[in-house]
């Protein structure tokens, strides 16, 4: 047996589901620490049963679930799943594969699981138990457990010996026999107790017991002379029923041939009564009618007298309109011709004030020019003109020079551009390329986003599934559970109406044999059907008839009693179909009562029955009347007189005649109409449970089979994700490449746009200072000019300009005084045209209101016209129908008369009808009286018959028949005394004989259990001597070979030096401790605390190594246990491994070179992201030599 395969899901630092495959031999798991690789050694041994949290370094159980980290969301449970190849049936369990896995929700579910099915942690210890497997063997060792190996105790590292010994069995076997004697020594002091209580209460027993055996041989004799009694009563009264039934029948049909002649009276006065109704129900409606077409003309007329006053109105109004549009017009012609020359006026008067203004400002031009000019500018001019000379010629200079630098300049810059161009192109070409793989680097973040966001969705459907497959299998289980169930109470009840049980003798007997009796066509029970609500209110009515069995004819119900009769079987009530004849309640009593409140209706008609047997029904109940409740069953029966059967749902019953029947009733016969209900509702559950059965195993394929494409989607996302991955590593490798060559690129490019910078703004500031100079230089000479022009005019004469002068200031003021004029006249004629023009504007709008009031006025005038019309026209045409609606109240009133003559002769001869009917009824009263007085005498001893001695009539019958002779001629008398021959006996506890025979019984039964829990507690006691035995001598045994293998190991791993190991006690075995003992080469022998941190790891591997030859295992885990060693005993101990691969499976974790150079294959443990764990694979080809 190996190791095959390590599944874990959500454990720890492995978030994603983690599988790891092994094969025989030496694998190491590596990694850097904190890389989560020591989690696959926790999570092994937490599979295999590990309880203690701070052994898997937490400090709650939910600690073991990957609880998220920046980039990932926590999940919700943590499943780990150990794979065993059990081949060589190494594990006592018939599989080739085992499977152990353990899952864990933060809800604190914990389940454990053997191949996929659910066990107990019990089970899976049970399994590794002597194994040199489990939680605690030596098979999984960290670096915790080798430093414990030497810091423990001597009785403490025994544990180590007792495993490789094989004994835990036999101290398991001990414990669990300490843990029954410990019990048993319990029970034995109870079962003391509860034999001293029962013998105290045996004594007084006995006498209440004698006691009760004389009262049952007395209450014997009892109940057969009574029973006798009552018998002999029954029949007395049922010869008497039947004599009064004929009379009752005799009576019922002269009361059915008055009823009928009632009916016939009754249903003509109600004819016209009710024609007298619709009569005066027409003759309301006229009346109604005729008030509201009166409303209806005062209305019209009204209306009329409103229309015409407004028509008049509207004629006033419309002569007044026309003649203010008529004022309105000429007011309006006048005002058009003033705006008209306001306008013209407005126009003229503008134009000579442009033309007065253009005037005055050719004087004010000439005016200025003549005041600027001065006697003493002369002389300033020709100094200014000299100076203008200097600076033209500055000016010129400055403009040459500056413009052999710009040439220089520009010479320069095209070369700079030049490189310039070059080195942004190949900054444009790389930074395409670096686009180029950022678009990759983002396709295929968004890939890897999209794959993990569905890797984490199918994660959550496995784990959705895998826990609804759980819930689905709960579910199913249950279903079936009470499918089973609902079975059983089915065949229960089908058993129950097969039997025919709860049913007299006799009538049971006749249907055990309706297939050799010919006719038989079944009980009533069995022929109707009843609603649930109206079951015992049925029930009440049938009374025993729900035991009467229907047969085709006279022949068959003769044949049935021959029958009975032969075979001493019994009595029963036969209903021959040729013979019945219905029932029925009279039509006057049920006109009666069928609309008034608590009436539901005729018990036959309540029913479900097939139709030939629909006279059998109403035979039976045709004739009576079910209620709500007995009060209002009380108020039907005052209103029928008494003279109907009526039975509430309740079950209680008004007999005719007056008497109340009520009260609970325990009889059997009340569950026979409901017996079908129930089966036809267990029938119709079972096939709906069938029906969820196959939904459900359905529902259990199809998530299964999802479940099984899910988990082919978990392992195709992972393989995917992996992938994407690599390719993100590799384009983000290019993408810094690419970054560092435009880098570099950007500088050069920064380096040459500085040049060409400061080129250009040379150029502008020279090309600046050429413009500023040349136009100065522009400037120089236009000022030049101009100053030279104005040296000419100042030379003209003195004495004309001062005349021309005055002559410009007097034509200045004269336009200046016309102009103000002008512009006043102008404005006051624009407030003028501004007033004209709103005048206008509201004498327009006013005409057009007028207009359109003239046309609402005709419309109106129209409208009022057309609607006095039609008013006049409804008027007349009410006036007429009113008169027909007098005509009509004269003719109803004449009809009423005749009809009122009519039903009083008809209420007359229906009194002498009634009369005569009461008086039969008063007979059938009587009659009915005495039937139900005998049949309430009846049902008392046949319910004293069946509440005190739990028999039927016909059971009663058989035992007179069967058990009682010679009964006496005084049997009432007998009764009497045997009654009071009970009562001096006192009070009698029949229980006593049952609890005697029951207390002694069990007084015999506790004794036998003291005398065989004495005998358990010694085979007990010699069981654990033999476990005893058994761990010294096999622990005994073990430490012998031990200790020789280890002194020899020791000898190999350190290359020479002694060892051995020592028992504290040598004398006791079962509780003696073990010390290791030492002596590297080089040095004295001492005990493990004395040696170096090396020295007592390579040590405790020793002892490992030891162990193991003596115990193999079918494989180790060791976690990091050469920690503490140089690299030259690593090596060593790598070695000395692989000599025990061959029959033991190896895995180590490590980070020591020497280790993983000897390992078959590694498995890399790392965490590319944060708090993530994720694994590698690498297999090592080792040659043979090695």
């Amino acid at each position: 047996m190996y190791l095959s395969r390590v599944e874990m899901t959500g454990f720890k630092s492995f978030a994603d589901k983690t599988i790891i495959e092994f094969d025989q031999g030496l694998t190491a798991v590596v990694g850097p620490n904190g890389s989560g690789k020591s989690n696959f050694t926790e999570a092994v041994r937490w599979v295999l049963g590990e309880q203690s949290i701070k052994s898997l370094r937490g400090n709650r159980m939910e600690d073991v679930i990957f609880n998220g980290t920046a980039d990932r969301k926590p999940v919700n449970i943590a499943k780990v799943t150990v794979v065993l190849n059990n081949e060589d049936r190494y594990l006592d369990y018939d599989f080739s594969e085992i499977s152990l896995t353990r899952s864990y929700n933060r809800n604190g579910d914990s389940f454990y699981y053997i191949n996929q099915e659910r066990v107990r942690l019990k089970d899976i210890v049970d399994l590794l138990l002597d194994s040199g497997l489990g939680k605690n063997s030596f098979s999984i060792i960290s670096q915790g457990q080798v430093e414990q190996i030497f810091l423990s105790k001597p009785e403490e590292r025994r544990v180590i010996f007792e495993e490789a010994a094989g004994v835990q069995k036999y101290q398991y076997r001990k414990q669990e026999a300490e843990r029954k004697l410990v019990k048993s020594e319990d029970n034995l002091s109870r079962l003391k107790d509860i034999i001293y209580e029962i013998e105290q209460q045996l004594v007084p027993l006995e006498s209440q017991r004698k006691n009760a055996l004389k009262y049952l041989a007395t209450a014997e004799q009892l109940k057969q002379w009574e029973v006798t009694l009552l018998i002999q009563q029954i029949e007395q009264s049922e010869q008497r029923t039947e004599e009064l039934t004929k009379r009752l029948l005799e009576i019922q049909q002269e009361i059915d041939s008055h009823s009928q002649k009632d009916e016939s009276l009754l249903a003509s006065i109600q004819r016209i009564k009710q024609q007298m109704n619709e009569d005066e129900t027409a003759v309301d409606a006229i009346n109604l009618t005729q008030r509201r077409r009166w409303q209806e003309m005062e209305q019209y007329r009204s209306d009329e007298r409103l229309l015409q006053r407004d028509l008049s109105y509207s004629i006033e109004q419309l002569e007044l309109n026309l003649s203010s549009v008529q004022q309105n017009q000429t007011n309006l012609e006048v005002l058009a011709e003033q705006l008209k020359a306001a306008e013209a006026e407005k126009e003229t008067k503008q134009q000579q004030c442009q033309e007065v203004q253009a005037q005055l400002d050719q004087v004010k031009e000439r005016l200025e020019q003549f005041q600027s000019l001065s006697q003493h500018q002369s002389e300033d001019i020709r100094e200014e003109i000299l100076a203008l000379f200097q600076d033209q010629a500055q000016a010129k200079n400055i403009v040459n020079q500056n413009q052999l630098t710009i040439e220089r300049l520009t010479q320069r810059l095209p070369q700079v551009i030049d490189l310039i161009d070059a080195i942004q192109l190949e900054i444009d070409q790389i930074d395409s390329q670096k686009k180029n793989y950022e678009s990759d680097a983002k396709r295929i973040e968004q890939q890897q986003s999209e794959i993990q966001s569905n890797q984490t969705d199918i994660d959550q459907q496995v784990t959705k599934l895998h826990w609804q497959q759980e819930q689905l299998t709960k579910q199913l289980q249950e279903t079936e559970n009470l499918r089973y169930r609902k079975e059983q109470q089915y065949q229960h009840a089908l058993d129950q109406q097969h039997n025919y049980a709860g049913y007299y003798g006799g009538v049971r007997a006749v249907m055990n044999e309706r297939h050799v009796l010919t006719g038989i066509e079944g009980t009533v029970a069995d022929l109707i059907r009843v609603a649930e609500q109206f079951d015992l209110a049925i029930s009440t009515a049938l009374g025993s008839s729900m035991q009467s069995i229907v047969v085709q004819d006279d022949r068959a119900a003769r044949q049935a009693i021959q029958y009975l009769t032969q075979q001493k079987a019994g009595r029963a009530t036969f209903l021959p179909r040729t013979n019945i004849k219905p029932k029925y309640v009279s039509k006057s009593h049920l006109a009666q009562i069928e609309n008034q409140p608590g009436y539901i209706g005729i018990a036959s008609e309540l029913i479900h029955v097939e139709p030939a047997n629909r006279i059998i029904a109403e035979h039976l109940l045709g004739g009576t009347v079910i209620a709500n409740s007995l009060k209002e069953a009380q108020k039907l029966a005052q209103s029928t007189r008494h003279q109907v059967k009526i039975v509430t749902l309740d079950g209680d019953v008004l007999m005719p005649g007056g008497s109340v029947t009520g009260g609970k009733s325990q009889r059997q016969s009340e569950s026979m109409l409901s017996r079908q209900n129930q089966i036809d509702k267990l029938a119709k559950e079972l096939a709906g449970l069938e029906e969820n059965v196959v939904k459900l195993n359905q529902q259990k394929h199809t998530l299964s089979k999802k479940y099984q494409q899910s988990m082919t989607q978990q392992s195709e996302y992972q393989l995917k994700n992996r992938q994407i991955v690599e390719q993100s590593n590799e384009v983000h490798r290019l993408i810094k490449e690419q970054e560092t060559m435009l880098l570099q690129k950007q500088n050069q490019l920064a380096i040459q746009q500085d040049l060409r910078q400061d080129i250009e703004e040379e150029l502008v500031t020279y090309q600046e200072e050429v413009t500023k100079a040349q136009g100065q230089l522009e400037q120089v000479e236009q000022t030049l000019e101009s100053q030279q022009a104005l040296l000419k005019q100042l030379q003209f004469d003195e004495g004309e300009k001062q005349a021309h002068l005055k002559q410009l200031n007097q034509q200045s003021q004269s336009l200046h005084t016309k102009l103000a004029v002008l512009e006043v006249e102008v404005k006051q004629l624009v407030e003028r045209i501004k007033t004209m023009q709103l005048q206008q504007a509201e004498g327009h709008a006013n005409k057009e209101a007028s207009v359109k009031q003239q046309q609402v006025h005709r419309n109106q005038q129209s409208d009022y016209a057309e609607q006095i019309e039609q008013l006049q026209t409804k008027i007349q045409q009410l006036d007429a129908l009113l008169k027909e609606d007098e005509q009509q109240l004269e003719k109803y009133k004449q009809q009423k008369v005749d009809q009122q003559a009519q039903l009083e002769t008809l209420e007359v001869e229906r009194e002498e009808v009634v009369k005569i009917q009461q008086k039969m009824f008063q007979k059938q009263v009587q009659v009915e009286t005495q039937i139900e007085q005998h049949q309430t005498t009846i049902d008392q001893h046949l319910n004293h018959l069946n509440e005190e001695y739990q028999l039927t009539y016909e059971m009663a019958k058989e035992l007179i028949e069967e058990q009682v002779v010679n009964i006496p001629e005084d049997l009432s008398d007998q009764v009497k005394r045997l009654r009071q021959q009970i009562h001096r006996l006192g009070p009698i506890n029949l229980q006593a004989i049952d609890d005697w025979d029951e207390l002694s019984a069990r007084y015999n039964n506790l004794t036998h259990q003291r005398d065989d829990l004495l005998m358990a507690m010694e085979q007990l006691t010699q069981t654990m001597q033999e476990m005893d035995h058994e761990v010294v001598t096999r622990f005994a045994q073990s430490f012998e070979e031990i200790d020789r293998q280890f002194q020899k190991t020791f000898q190999k791993l350190f290359a020479g030096g002694h060892a051995s190991l020592q028992l504290t006690q040598p004398d006791d075995l079962l509780t003696t401790g073990v010390d290791i003992i030492a002596q590297p080469p080089g040095k004295k022998k001492q005990s493990l605390a004395l040696l170096s941190g090396g020295e007592r790891a390579l040590t405790a591997i020793a002892l490992l190594f030891a162990i193991l030859e003596v115990k193999p295992v079918p494989f180790v885990i060791l976690d990091e246990v050469e920690a503490a060693l140089d690299d030259a005993n690593v090596v060593r101990y790598g070695s000395y491994i692989r000599e025990f691969t061959h029959d033991t499976q190896f895995i180590v974790v490590t980070h020591r070179q020497g280790t993983m150079e000897s390992a078959d294959r590694l498995y890399g443990v790392t965490m590319e992201k944060s708090g993530v764990s994720k694994l590698a694979t690498v297999t090592l080809d080792h040659r043979d030599s090695e």
